[in-house]
């Protein structure tokens, strides 16, 4: 439910510009990718029908906010649990801070890939990529402090969290 909140609290400088925290990469580490996708493709399902977009978004929406936030997200935690020493502020700063911010990148460049947008690339530049660093740095910060909260204080939440390999003994 909080997560569904924050897509519907979106900033814009004009119409059709709008930015939104997505909370791919809390969801793959608290819940796992595949409850990751199901739960936020829910969220985008329901705040498509609040707002009666066309059905043709759904397929655009689902790759630019759910596919590829989620398995990059993924990608990066199987990268840090690899190949980087198990360490609580690894974990903390590289999954939720770092990925939660180069995850926001990747929505921002995809949705800047596709092209449909009826907008010229000045209109673009001017309106809707001033504010991407405004964004990335507020879903890293989101991210990574909540993920840090709930490591603390509630480690048996977060899927990807283990509490032997992060933590004992160091």
């Amino acid at each position: 439910m909080p997560l569904f909140l924050f897509w519907q609290l979106n900033a814009g400088f004009r119409p059709g510009y709008n930015h939104h925290i997505i909370g791919a990469t809390l969801f793959v580490l608290m819940f796992g990718w595949n409850v990751a996708f199901a739960l936020i493709t829910c969220i985008m399902l329901a705040t498509w029908i609040r707002t009666d977009v066309p059905l043709i978004t759904l397929g655009l929406n689902g790759l630019m906010m759910v596919a590829v936030p989620v398995y990059f997200s993924e990608g990066m935690l199987r990268f840090t649990q690899r190949y980087l020493p198990k360490n609580f502020f690894i974990f903390v700063l590289c999954n939720g801070f770092l990925c939660g911010g180069l995850a926001m990148m990747l929505v921002i460049a995809t949705a800047l890939l596709t092209g449909l947008s009826p907008n010229t690339w000045a209109s673009v530049q001017r309106n809707y990529l001033i504010a991407a660093p405004i964004i990335m740095f507020a879903e890293a910060f989101a991210t990574g402090a909540l993920i840090t909260a709930f490591a603390v204080s509630k480690p048996e939440t977060v899927f990807n969290f283990d509490v032997d390999e992060y933590l004992t003994g160091k």
